[in-house]
């Protein structure tokens, strides 16, 4: 068993296990019981502070008490951070069952009529499943999910009776009644200010706020400031906020990618002109395969591992001891108007005049704020809360060894943006004006090869050019792990891995009912080496559901 689980049968006595992922922040973790509750708490709260101040608290203990005592299961808005929380009640015979609002920690369930067990490791919960002597149902749609895209999407895992607890999700137990409810938060109401100058402001000082709560939690335990650093716009926002607000000196950066790619050049140049440490790992020749399988068995086979080896690598190469919180920057493009969908209506079938008549709108839309109507945009929730999950893929390289926080994943910003007008948001409107507001500077973005000031014309010029030089190259310098590239030209690692695929479908072709399983991982083996990797992750997690189960269906 690897972290927090339990087996509750309705009517009886919960089963319930404490382990944490890592031993960082020691004192923010609880483990109590005393005769009217139990508490088990895993991961940070980065507003303690504040929170203990107002509660009158002097540990995480007696916080989190008195955040149920007056929220319920509601406290998820009030305490901010990255966390995993089970608080059983021993009077009201409730239990509690959560994570962060946005699920940077994972839990996974099952309920039946009589029972229902969670984890914070899926493998812990098959192991659940396996001795209470439940037989495994193979959910297709999360199998077709890994060989399509990569990851598992929603709340589906590869079993159907197993379910990954999402985003603005609880679980509420009661036992007396032998009822589980699963909780769905309604996200809190925030005041929007009227102009976009007054929105760009807020999200400024929300935004450093966040940053400010993770470097100060780094500060009161002594753990040295850490943060990636590519060549994008999310990373760097992070960073430049730190900077801004005095961390001058104290971050290390580290960085994995492509050599010779935009990614590293950029984000080498941002750390030497602010005077950073900075660390390099070469993603060059495929190198990642040789911790693909570790990656698959620490993100649990949930996603491909293809992008988050070289965090893990990053991970072994980097002194972690002197770490406990690094600051990364996923999810700020799908937060800030990566995942907007504009409603086209009715266009010329003449392509020419259809891109003119696009640039001409969004030129106007840049000149005239007040014609942004939010009935022409509409935001993609869903998708984000598949990026969220995705997310994790990264940070579960990092977790037996620190916490990873995204600032654009923080409770207050992440809230504020969902709320915001997603024709403000389109094309990273807001993003981009905040950025040249507040952090001005003359870096390339590798997204279009063009400054973070650039003017709206410059930047489609940059995108132009960048389109002719990819067709052009096929592969270009600016890839940063060029997968297909690296497989074909490196034939030692693709015989590696047709191996591992034809050693596994001869394990698969010798269990009984499995022919539909057969037949969907060959015929995605007919696809690029990218997706490829998706068969080979597909593969693995069978092979983990039968070893606990001795069987697939």
């Amino acid at each position: 068993m690897k972290a927090m689980n339990g087996i509750i049968r309705y009517g009886y006595e919960p089963k319930l296990t404490y382990a944490a992922w890592n031993d960082k922040f020691p004192q923010e973790k609880v483990n109590f019981e005393n005769e009217d509750y139990l508490i088990h708490f895993d991961g940070i709260i980065l507003n303690s502070v504040e929170l203990k101040s107002e509660l009158q608290c002097g540990s995480n203990q007696e916080l989190l008490l008195q955040l149920y005592r007056s929220h319920g299961a509601e406290l998820v808005f009030y305490a901010k951070g990255c966390y995993a929380l089970v608080i059983w009640d021993k009077q009201a015979q409730k239990l509690l069952i959560t994570n962060d609002l946005l699920s940077k920690r994972t839990f996974y369930y099952c309920m039946t009529e009589q029972s229902l067990c969670y984890g914070s490791s899926y493998h812990d919960l098959l192991d659940i499943l396996s001795s209470e002597g439940h037989s495994p149902e193979l959910d297709a749609d999360a199998m077709n999910d890994v060989l399509l895209r990569g990851f598992v999407n929603g709340s589906k895992t590869y079993l159907r009776q197993a379910a990954y607890l999402n985003a603005f999700e609880s679980l509420v137990v009661d036992l007396k009644a032998g009822i589980t409810q699963l909780v769905q938060h309604a996200m809190k109401a925030v005041e929007i200010p009227d102009s976009e100058e007054a929105i760009i402001d807020k999200f400024d000082a929300l935004f450093s706020n966040a940053v400010k709560l993770q470097c100060r939690k780094n500060a009161e335990y002594g753990y040295t400031q850490c943060a990636t650093l590519s060549g994008g716009m999310d990373s760097r926002a992070c960073l430049l906020v730190a900077n801004k607000l005095g961390y001058k000196k104290d971050i290390v950066c580290f960085n994995y990618a492509q050599s010779g790619s935009l990614d590293y050049s950029i984000s080498q140049q941002i750390a030497a002109d602010l005077g950073l440490d900075y660390v390099f790992y070469p993603m060059d020749a495929a190198v990642f395969l040789g911790r693909l399988h570790d990656a698959m068995s620490l993100n649990e086979c949930m996603q491909s591992g293809i992008g988050a080896t070289g965090a893990r690598t990053m991970a072994t190469v980097l002194n972690t001891s002197n770490f406990g919180l690094i600051s990364i920057g996923i999810c700020g493009g799908e937060l800030m108007g990566d995942l907007i969908q504009r409603n086209r209506g009715k266009e010329s079938s003449n392509k020419v005049l259809r891109m003119a008549v696009r640039i001409l709108k969004k030129l106007k839309s840049e000149l005239i704020p007040e014609e942004i109507k939010a009935e022409n945009y509409r935001f993609n929730l869903q998708e984000y809360l598949c990026h969220l999950r995705a997310s994790q893929n990264f940070t579960h390289m990092f977790i037996d060894k620190c916490e990873c926080i995204s600032p654009f994943m923080d409770e207050d910003v992440a809230t504020f943006v969902l709320q915001l007008n997603p024709g403000l948001l389109y094309n990273r409107r807001i993003y981009r004006k905040w950025m040249i507001k507040y952090h001005p500077n003359s870096y390339i973005i590798t997204s279009t090869c063009s400054t973070i000031d650039a003017t709206l014309l410059q930047e489609l010029s940059a995108k132009l050019k960048y389109q002719v030089l990819r067709k052009r190259n096929g592969i270009s310098q600016w890839d940063m792990n060029p997968v297909n590239r690296w497989l074909e030209t490196q034939p030692h690692h693709a015989q590696e891995c047709l191996r591992e695929f034809e050693e596994g479908c001869q394990w698969l072709s010798q269990i009984d009912g499995t022919e539909d399983l057969l037949h969907a991982v060959q015929k995605s083996w007919d696809n690029p080496w990218l997706k490829r990797l998706y068969v080979l992750t597909c593969l693995q997690a069978l092979k983990d559901i039968h070893s606990r189960f001795g069987k697939l269906s």
